[in-house]
């Protein structure tokens, strides 16, 4: 489960960030929506596997997705 590349920060671009944010909003959302109450587990899943590849990026993001799902 990766997320779409056009929605990451580009570098200079302020906007882009508030962007995100907004994004991953829909993205709780809809991981919600697939999994449930195993949405969770699947952030956590695609957390780890971003850091397993080293995309450091990709990791913070779903570890942050993950956050929210938490609480």
């Amino acid at each position: 489960m990766s997320r779409n590349s056009t929605t990451r920060p580009i570098g200079g671009d302020h906007g882009a960030a508030l962007d995100v944010a907004d994004n991953s909003h829909q993205i709780v959302q809809d991981i919600i929506a697939l999994h449930g109450d195993q949405a969770p587990t699947a952030a956590a899943w695609c957390a780890f596997t971003a850091w397993c590849e080293g995309d450091d990026e990709e990791y913070r993001f779903w570890s942050r997705i993950f956050l929210r799902l938490r609480n």
